[in-house]
């Protein structure tokens, strides 16, 4: 089986992505714990309103996190209710 050398250019740049965010996180140079980003936590207010407007449907509110580090985010926003997803190429 042949594959594409565009497919081996992403998985290689996939994995390079990994090593440099795993090398990150052991520095201690990215978010970590149960705090999210300080930009989105700025907006809690905005994510309060969407959220009390849809308090009446039967599901919470969702989100997905993409790139979301140690789920910081992710932590925030169940915590207030929402249903949160958060993916990583990361290891953190």
């Amino acid at each position: 089986m042949l594959i594409p050398s565009e497919d081996i250019d992403q998985t290689r740049m996939a994995i390079d992505d990994r090593t440099r965010w795993n090398q990150r996180y052991r520095s201690g140079d990215a978010p970590r714990g149960d705090r999210p980003n300080r930009w989105f936590a700025a907006q809690h207010a905005a994510l309060d309103r969407v959220a009390a407007t849809l308090a009446g449907q039967q599901r919470a509110p969702a989100a997905l996190d993409v790139a979301c580090g140690a789920g910081g985010t992710v932590l925030w926003l169940a915590q207030r209710g929402w249903h949160a997803t958060g993916v990583d190429v990361s290891d953190a």
